[in-house]
């Protein structure tokens, strides 16, 4: 670049209106169990979702949860016990799937 075009580009940080985009840094220290404290922006009982960039660095990511369904039921005696019976039908092969996953 030429002498005379570096001094028209050149500007002083401090009376600058805008530097580029900054943002704020704070460490955060975890326990013996692995354990960090979230600053503000985290409320408790947030859900977050861990991405691993690389190994020194994790983003955090906050998701939604979904509204909680209640399942509503009405208890009925048949053959002299007590049956819960809910307004939508329960798939039998879901139930299988879902037995299936645990030992």
């Amino acid at each position: 670049m030429p002498p005379a075009l570096g001094k028209i580009f050149q500007f002083n940080l401090e009376y600058a209106a805008f530097a580029g985009y900054t943002h704020i840094m704070q460490v955060l220290h975890s326990d013996e169990r692995r354990r960090v404290t979230l600053p503000v922006p985290a409320k408790p009982l947030d859900s977050w979702v861990p991405e691993v960039v690389r190994p020194d660095q994790i983003l955090l990511t906050r998701v939604k949860k979904p509204a909680p369904q209640t399942a509503r039921a009405r208890i009925v005696k048949r053959g002299g016990y007590s049956v819960g019976i809910l307004r939508r039908r329960i798939d039998p092969k879901a139930v299988e799937r879902a037995l299936a996953e645990f030992p």
